[in-house]
């Protein structure tokens, strides 16, 4: 049971490779994190705790973070 949640996970992350709008790859890795974690608790591992909440977090803030507006340039006229 515990190794299927494993595979779940790893399955997630990597179907994330396959999406190309950039939010719905983030919300998919962010997803495969959290099942990551879940997985990392129940084997009692530390580093894989850490490592996917360090992960999820960093995808969801990336998720949502303002467009970027570039800076004009001197083509541009600005």
């Amino acid at each position: 049971m515990i190794s299927s949640i494993g595979w779940l996970a790893t399955a997630l992350v990597t179907a994330s490779y396959f999406f190309r709008n950039h939010k719905t790859l983030r919300i998919m890795q962010a997803l495969g994190a959290v099942v990551w974690l879940t997985y990392g608790v129940l084997i009692n591992s530390k580093p894989v705790m850490v490592a996917n909440i360090i992960v999820a977090v960093v995808a969801l803030y990336s998720t949502f973070l303002p467009a970027r507006v570039p800076p004009p340039t001197p083509e541009s006229g600005a």
